[in-house]
């Protein structure tokens, strides 16, 4: 079990069916996708975690410092992602939840969604142009939630049932919405 005040779960363990490879080796500005998406993360003052499959071959790109979790059942979707990260994770007062394949997230809205975690029972959106995006920032006591998510919504319902609680933080952030699900992402 890993304690830590402010944590942040990268969920990497997606088979890029859609993609058609293996979307985090793309090359994005010189380095693969999953290394670009973790910068922005560990550019802050936090625990960082990425979730893979168990014996992914890509571990080897993982940052020093970055702690890897294995979700044995990431066949089933990002719930379970998430669960598994969920369940190796306590005493967290604040925790984001981004996504590897998001590589254009800035540092600063990393720092702004996790500045705005303020209150025990807040969830923290950004918002470009009046769209949400991730990373997606919770209180620590929502942690106990994550750990009976399934299937392929991520934390979906579990935004759904707390959503009272939703605050939006408006960012100059375009990269919190752009996600790379096909080869033509990386090309616009």
């Amino acid at each position: 079990m890993m304690a830590g005040h402010n944590v942040a779960v990268i969920l990497a363990a997606g088979s890029s069916r859609r993609f058609g490879g293996d979307k985090r080796l793309a090359n994005v500005y010189g380095v693969p996708m999953l290394q670009r998406s973790l910068a922005a993360y560990t550019a802050c003052d936090i625990t960082v975690c990425v979730v893979l499959r168990p014996n992914d071959p890509i571990t080897d790109l993982v940052p020093e410092g970055v702690r890897v979790i294995e979700a044995a059942d990431a066949d089933f979707g990002m719930g379970h992602s998430l669960a598994a990260a969920a369940v190796q994770l306590n005493s967290v007062e604040r925790l984001l939840v981004g996504l590897a394949d998001m590589p254009w997230v800035k540092t600063s809205t990393v720092e702004l969604v996790l500045a705005h975690i303020d209150a025990k029972d807040v969830i923290v959106r950004p918002s470009f142009q009046n769209q949400l995006g991730h990373p997606v920032g919770f209180a620590g006591r929502y942690l106990n939630d994550m750990k009976a998510l399934r299937g392929d919504v991520g934390a979906r319902e579990l935004l759904k049932k707390h959503a009272r609680n939703l605050r939006r933080v408006a960012v100059d952030d375009p990269g919190v919405l752009l996600d790379v699900d096909f080869r033509e992402n990386l090309d616009s």
